[in-house]
């Protein structure tokens, strides 16, 4: 990768950043010392990697939805099976009373097979529980993306409601403007 890439790439992670902070195109340019051409061709840029990103995402997600359903599909055909067993019954050979013939009888399995049954039943319920995400309650799933999503706006404008409200006006600018550098990738922005 050669310097001016690594440069466009710095310059790129900051444009990011202005984008999320909605600064215009024109001051992105100011604070970068750059031309707007620039910051239009790099605004241009990461929308197609967002894109990209996002249908990379989607396809992933297709394929998880897909491979969750074939495990809970075998799971259930597992839990159907171990059921017939635990309420069936199988063949077993018997004497007769006539010497030399077997009569078979239908008896219910044996009490050790019908307990290996129902605990295979309790693990498919542990592992049907895990592939649906729920026994672990901090893993991040889309839900919770999309929520954070539409939080991290209504968070950002009440604190600039309380900024507005609770702050002197002269020092109003000077928090807003701090506000507005940080940066939620933990890059502080410099000035």
């Amino acid at each position: 990768m050669s310097l001016k890439d690594l440069k466009a790439q710095e310059r790129r992670k900051r444009v990011r950043s202005y984008i999320r902070q909605r600064l215009t195109e024109v001051e992105m340019a100011k604070r970068l010392g750059v031309d707007v051409q620039t910051i239009s061709e790099d605004v241009v840029i990461i929308r197609q990697e967002n894109a990209g990103r996002l249908l990379a995402n989607r396809e992933l997600i297709d394929k998880d939805i897909e491979n969750i359903s074939k495990a809970l599909e075998t799971l259930q055909e597992v839990d159907e099976e171990c059921w017939s067993i635990y309420y069936g019954t199988t063949k077993v050979s018997k004497p007769s009373s006539v010497a030399g013939l077997h009569r078979t009888e239908d008896v219910p399995y044996d009490p050790q097979t019908r307990l290996q049954a129902l605990d295979r039943i309790r693990q498919n319920v542990i592992d049907r529980a895990k592939l649906l995400k729920l026994l672990n309650p901090t893993q991040i799933n889309v839900e919770k993306l999309v929520y954070v999503e539409k939080v991290i706006p209504v968070m950002i404008e009440r604190v600039v409601n309380i900024v507005l409200n609770y702050i002197p006006k002269e020092q109003q600018i000077e928090v807003l403007e701090k506000l507005k550098a940080i940066d939620i990738e933990g890059i502080s922005e410099e000035k």
